[in-house]
């Protein structure tokens, strides 16, 4: 055979391979502005609705690679809408939700997010789950619970998810359940996947922590969730104090698990939701049902005076979570809404304490019992001492 045609055949060889290796699809690690927005087609541009998918796809690409993400994106959504079937779709939908999702527009991003889901090719197993993980992301971002749900139950149908992956789309799965109102089924998947996640990290299977300790803080705002239900009757007010007391404690185990994990933005919110734990429950005490035997308004005074004084360590409390949550932010430089709220409970439970302790200073002495015809020893008792944990 001719050795001039031998090496014909070759080059041809290696210039179809090198084709067909070529990178499809952008990386984007960090968040970026969009300048301008896709214009409508100039006299100029007429030239642009002649392109191929393939001169389209290239062209987007380079645009991509010069910071050009307006006119990126003006190419790969011309893919989607002039060539629907083209083989180029997945990558170019994917391209353009990555470049929607890192300028925050999370909703076109989803859009393109899940046109690459539907249309990705059987057998390409990696960019299906690419692209599943980063709708789900968007979904997050939306709030959008029930499609998190379906989507989350998709991803979860892959037998090839690596135990990382997994993890991740079962406390989607869950938490979606929980913002649909179905608490006990979401409780019950949250605790188990919290221990594969932490059998995980032992293992060294799973890395991310951000949705362990979201399982974890799941788990707190159901206890929390349940101590707000506990309603305080008068005949009844110390079991229904107990129970809110049980429920505090819960909570507070699993938030604080949600710290542990070492992930900033669930540690915040959870370190704010261990304070209002405590300012709630000193609520609870100072909203309980006043005796029927009290009738006068000094009486009525005096009883949540009396109230107050015996159970003000919480407003304490309370103030040294949001302190130390508050010092903690600043510490990992986190700042967010979380960080926020625990700023102003502070301020406005250093207030209520100066404001209570002022109020009911004069009714400190057990004479004040007394006139009340309460029994110093166990007037309005404990209920429950929470743990002292934090």
């Amino acid at each position: 055979m001719n050795h001039a045609f031998l090496k014909s055949l070759l080059l041809i060889a290696l210039v179809v391979l090198s084709a067909s290796c070529a990178q499809k699809r952008i990386v984007l690690k960090e968040d970026i502005t969009i300048e301008g927005s896709p214009s409508p087609l100039s006299a100029e541009e007429k030239a642009f609705l002649k392109l191929s998918a393939r001169q389209l796809f290239d062209r987007g690409f380079g645009a991509f690679d010069t910071h050009q993400y307006a006119l990126a994106l003006k190419h790969f959504d011309r893919i989607l809408d002039a060539y629907p079937d083209h083989d180029l779709v997945p990558d170019a939908a994917y391209n353009a939700g990555l470049i929607y999702e890192k300028s925050k527009n999370y909703d076109l991003a989803a859009e393109r997010f899940a046109r690459a889901e539907e249309t990705v090719p059987l057998g390409k197993h990696r960019d299906l789950r690419d692209a599943r993980f980063r709708l789900l992301y968007c979904l997050m971002k939306l709030e959008r619970w029930p499609e998190i749900e379906q989507a989350s139950k998709r991803t979860l149908q892959d037998p090839g998810l690596e135990d990382d992956d997994r993890v991740q789309a079962k406390v989607l799965w869950a938490v979606s359940l929980w913002h649909q109102k179905r608490y006990q089924e979401a409780a019950e998947n949250l605790e188990p996947t919290f221990r594969d996640y932490r059998y995980g990290i032992r293992l060294g299977t799973v890395f991310d922590e951000f949705y362990g300790a979201m399982a974890a803080f799941y788990l707190g705002e159901e206890q929390a969730r349940l101590f707000d239900q506990v309603p305080v009757r008068e005949k009844s007010i110390l079991l229904d104090l107990e129970q809110k007391a049980r429920h505090l404690m819960q909570g507070q185990h699993w938030y604080h698990e949600s710290i542990k994990q070492n992930n900033g933005y669930w540690a915040t919110k959870a370190a704010f939701k261990i304070g209002l734990l405590y300012e709630s429950f000193f609520n609870s005490f100072m909203d309980s049902p006043m005796p029927s035997n009290l009738t006068e308004a000094d009486e009525q005074e005096a009883y949540r005076c009396v109230v107050s004084n015996k159970f003000i360590a919480l407003v304490r409390k309370s103030i040294r979570i949001y302190d130390r949550g508050v010092a903690m932010s600043q510490r990992i430089g986190v700042q967010n809404d979380a960080t926020q709220a625990m700023v102003e409970h502070l301020n406005a439970m250093k207030e209520r304490y100066i404001h209570e302790q002022t109020r009911c200073e004069i009714y400190k002495d057990e004479k004040w019992l007394r006139m009340l015809g309460l029994d110093p020893e166990t007037a309005v008792d404990t209920p429950g001492k929470p743990s002292r944990t934090h």
